[in-house]
């Protein structure tokens, strides 16, 4: 039972992570492309919502795993690329999309110092992004466990 729970928290979550921001944000900003500010509010909400989506798969996800590795979890990479996704959410969530959020709200004129922080933070946002959906790929491709542990 554990195993299939874990199997639909990484489905959950994976297929979160690459729907959203690989098909359905893209989508958005083609279809609406003369209104990127609507586009740009509608990604934010589906960024918002995977975020608390990930966060919640992948705490589970590392419970599972330090549940059944106990102090071999420190030895599995699979553990710390969960953690480490963890974090990334983690700063997503709190840090990098709020400031987003009040970059926006106070305007982000061409060329201006606002604009400049908005499109460093959106880059670094992006980055960890595609990092989180490459470790979660990762975690589908090569399993949860490794091969040797039972509960695969």
């Amino acid at each position: 039972m554990l195993a299939i729970s874990e199997r639909l928290f990484l489905t959950l979550w994976v297929g979160g992570v690459w729907a959203i921001g690989f098909i359905a944000v893209p989508s958005l900003f083609h279809i609406l492309v003369d209104d990127k500010q609507m586009a740009g509010m509608l990604a934010g909400q589906m960024f918002k919502a995977i975020f608390v989506v990930s966060l919640v798969c992948c705490l589970a996800l590392f419970i599972s795993q330090c549940s059944q590795a106990k102090q071999a979890v420190i030895k599995s990479w699979r553990a710390w690329l969960i953690m480490l996704s963890i974090v990334i959410v983690t700063v997503s969530f709190f840090y990098l999309q709020p400031s987003m959020a009040e970059l926006k709200t106070i305007g982000l004129l061409e060329g201006s110092e606002q604009q400049q922080q908005f499109k460093l933070l959106h880059s670094i946002s992006s980055s960890l992004y595609l990092v989180m959906a490459l470790i979660g790929l990762s975690l589908v491709a090569f399993g949860i466990h490794a091969k040797n542990e039972s509960s695969q």
